[in-house]
Order: structure tokens, then C-alpha cells, then sequence
């Protein structure tokens, strides 16, 4: 992702029109740095609710890491 806020959220914005938009096999978005990282975190926790589904991989240990996998 890009540097910051502005930067993660225009990542997603351009790599979310790439997706498959068929029903039938959702496509995977997966972001890095959820966990602890200010702006990753809140570009996370914005986009995640347009997902199908989404998972945070974290194991509690970490600080600044974590992914995120969202299916759309």
C-alpha cells in the first residue's frame, strides 16, 4: 500500500476495480499492516464491511503487522 492514510485508501480504490465482479467466484483483496499501523488500520476497518467476508490474521503477538483478507 501506499504511504499513509491517503495513500492506502487510493491503493484500494485502484486495485479494487480489478476484481471479478461475478457471483460466482469471489475475488480475495488482502491488505498488510492492519494490526498496528494508524492509517493501514483505518483504511482497513473501512473497506472491510463492503466485503462478502473478510479475516484479520493476527496472532496477538505483533504490533503493526497483521493481514487482512477480504473476499468482494
Amino acid at each position: 500500500m501506499g504511504d499513509g492514510y491517503e495513500g492506502c485508501k487510493k491503493d484500494y480504490m485502484m486495485y479494487s476495480q480489478l476484481v471479478n465482479k461475478n457471483d460466482i467466484t469471489p475475488s480475495v483483496i488482502a491488505f498488510h499492516d492492519v494490526v498496528g499501523l494508524v492509517d493501514c488500520k483505518r483504511v482497513w476497518d473501512e473497506v472491510k464491511e463492503h466485503s462478502h467476508e473478510h479475516l484479520l490474521i493476527d496472532d496477538g503477538k505483533e504490533t503493526g503487522w497483521g493481514i487482512g483478507v477480504m473476499y468482494v
